[in-house]
């Protein structure tokens, strides 16, 4: 198989690791940020959701090291996010279950490597379910 498929393990300390798609064993890359939740590639690069800083992160997919950061958020993570990107435009949406208050979806734009929204209007969504996982058909 052509494309490398990766996780990050959050019980190997912070660890990414890359799946073997014919064996499903996995092997430790190298340290990452902690706390990564959701992944996506977009461009050839890997990119993540870093929950304990509200963050989404560009990963060296060689060594696991934090290459690039998207701050400034305003989610409030609590364990559960996951980010889907377009695979044209590079545009996408980050999202954050919240507390009680349901998931944020928070539009990015890695094109730009940049993240929008102020919690209101087109590029902030709120929704009462709880939404675990993103992906573009």
């Amino acid at each position: 198989m052509a494309q490398t498929l990766f996780a990050p393990s959050w019980t190997l300390t912070d660890t990414l690791i890359s799946i073997d798609q014919d064996t499903g064993s996995g092997t430790a890359v190298g340290p990452c940020a902690d706390f990564i939740g959701g992944l996506t590639t977009w461009n050839n690069d890997l990119w993540g959701v870093r929950l304990s800083l509200d963050e989404i992160i560009k990963i060296n997919p060689l060594t696991g090291a934090t290459l690039y950061t998207i701050s400034g958020l305003a989610f409030d993570f609590i364990g559960e996010g996951d980010i889907a990107v377009h695979p044209t435009t590079g545009i996408g949406w980050a999202s954050a279950v919240s507390g009680g208050f349901g998931t944020q979806m928070y539009r990015i734009d890695l094109v730009a490597e940049t993240a929008t929204g102020t919690g209101s209007g087109a590029n902030w969504i709120t929704f009462t379910i709880k939404i675990d996982g993103l992906a573009y058909d």
